[in-house]
């Protein structure tokens, strides 16, 4: 939500690991790619007509599973730690924030860590403070439709508490939002230099957020979150949509052009949406959706030819992917692994990833064609080279 990142600390010995917006969508073409002949990163020899060294299915199945297993999943006991120190602490910071400014309504949790797709270098804490409006309070101006909007307050009627976050006609502005937050957090953490449950919390701007830092005595570690000013606005329909501040994403921005009001625009999320479908993969415990996402995930954040690929670019794809008929069996991880990276290959090829919610947004237009170059080369050698996947894979 908005790049920020939120980072994971398990023990006072380790080095922190970093932790780096879903209704039916226009799927991209699954037609076969056609394979071009250029002075790429990859040389003709790794052409799949020419390859000499052909990925064995039953060995990648193997290796991918070890890779999950060592490398990629997080502990569930880290993963319920780090959960509940976050809840724990972002509920008294709630309390706080309601008792001293009487404009916070709750707080919704999304990110990784709430999709079920946390991994040891990559799982991030989204909290969403959400303000307290009435359903006539707030007009939507749309800037992007379905993405990027202004958001007007309706002074005559809005709690006249709201209106010290508008400009001066009446447009609420996000940074005076961030503001209140950073101050109310800042109080909070002052007042309460040291809690009785052995944890100590620091907090400071970073970016569209405020950063929270819990330290926990008792066990060792530490989590960081990002909590984010968000105003939930239901539609003509009466279903909520949540607007947060505009952290501008580089396959996005774009969509822009040359607008000059840039201080007073929102962004729609979607992640609690996201949150909701991915969370609810695999419950049967026989399928293979998300340990795959998983996997993907941990390796386009380590393989530095691939990190130009951003998650939600991933993640996005595969939405889009696992929409497919598709076998998603437990067996079926290698071949769904391998249908995974031919996709997102063939999307750069073709230059179209539709957004999964806005589908009229394109979230490769916007990216620097050398970037993606690279990243298709290097799926290339990955897709037609074992020695080179397996290597990958290693952890």
């Amino acid at each position: 939500m908005g790049g920020q990142e939120s980072t994971m600390k398990l023990r006072d010995d380790q080095d922190p690991k970093s932790f780096d917006d879903i209704s039916s969508a226009g799927t991209p073409s699954t037609s076969s790619p056609r394979f071009t002949s250029t002075d790429m990163l990859y040389t003709a020899a790794s052409a799949p007509e020419l390859r000499s060294n052909p990925i064995r299915p039953k060995e990648l199945l193997r290796n991918l599973r070890k890779y999950h297993k060592d490398t990629v999943r997080l502990p569930a006991s880290d993963t319920q730690w780090a959960k509940q120190l976050v809840y724990s602490q972002t509920q008294k910071l709630l309390e706080f924030c309601k008792r001293e400014t009487a404009v916070i309504r709750n707080m919704e949790y999304a990110g990784s860590m709430y999709e079920r797709l946390e991994t040891k270098n990559n799982s991030d804490f989204d909290v969403m403070v959400v303000l307290k409006t009435g359903s006539e309070d707030v007009s939507v101006e749309e800037v992007v439709p379905g993405l990027y909007t202004k958001l007007k307050l309706n002074t005559e009627q809005a709690d006249t508490k709201l209106v010290k976050f508008t400009d001066t006609r009446d447009y609420l502005r996000p940074d005076k939002m961030q503001n209140l937050l950073d101050k109310v957090a800042q109080a909070w953490t002052e007042s309460s230099k040291r809690f009785s449950d052995g944890t100590r919390v620091r907090t400071h701007r970073h970016g569209a957020a405020v950063e929270m830092i819990v330290r926990d005595t008792n066990r060792g570690g530490s989590v960081t979150a990002q909590l984010v000013p968000c105003l939930r606005i239901e539609d003509d329909t009466g279903m909520p949509r949540y607007f947060v501040p505009c952290a501008f994403q580089e396959y996005t921005r774009f969509e822009l052009g040359n607008n000059t009001e840039r201080s007073i625009l929102w962004r729609k999320t979607f992640s609690l949406r996201e949150r909701e479908l991915l969370s609810s993969l695999d419950h049967s415990g026989s399928t293979c959706r998300t340990e795959c996402l998983k996997i993907l995930k941990f390796l386009f954040s380590s393989d530095r030819k691939l990190r130009a690929f951003h998650f939600y670019q991933l993640k996005t794809a595969f939405l889009h992917y696992r929409s497919l008929d598709q076998d998603w069996r437990s067996d079926e991880l290698g071949e769904r692994f391998l249908g995974m990276l031919r996709y997102i290959r063939e999307c750069i090829m073709k230059k179209d990833l539709p957004h999964y919610f806005v589908p009229s947004v394109n979230l490769i237009k916007g990216l620097n064609g050398s970037s993606l170059n690279s990243v298709q080369a290097r799926l290339q050698q990955l897709l037609t080279d074992e020695k080179q996947l397996f290597y990958a894979i290693s952890g």
